[in-house]
């Protein structure tokens, strides 16, 4: 926040302005945008696709239709690019979650990064 965008808001310096005031200056005002970024246009994609057998691996299913039964369901999958999809179960009760393995199995303590 400059003293010129305070006169200009405010008609006051900026050593002048109340917190409220410079809050509301901070509010009516757009964030910056960092130079020479590109912001990344994403699709808004469902968290579990429609054709998600199409994505999984005859033993994914297999184990899939199995970890149903006990409560597991499909929380998530991630699609990276040019790599196989990170199929993300949970369960229903405890809250647990896991990562479906190509082979089938769930691995406990995936190494994926999550966003809470």
């Amino acid at each position: 926040m400059t003293a010129s965008n305070n006169s200009k808001n405010s008609g006051k310096p900026a050593d002048a302005l109340s917190l409220a005031e410079r809050l509301s200056i901070l509010a009516n005002t757009p964030p910056a945008r960092p130079s020479g970024r590109k912001l990344v246009n994403r699709q808004k994609e469902n968290a579990v696709p429609e054709d998600l057998s199409k994505l999984l691996s005859k033993e994914q299913q297999t184990s899939l239709a199995s970890l149903e039964f006990f409560g597991w369901r499909v929380w998530f999958v991630r699609r990276p690019l040019f790599a196989t999809p990170h199929v993300m179960l949970q369960h229903e009760e405890s809250g647990l979650y896991a990562l479906l393995a190509e082979d089938g199995s769930l691995d406990m303590e995936p190494d994926l990064p999550l966003r809470r």
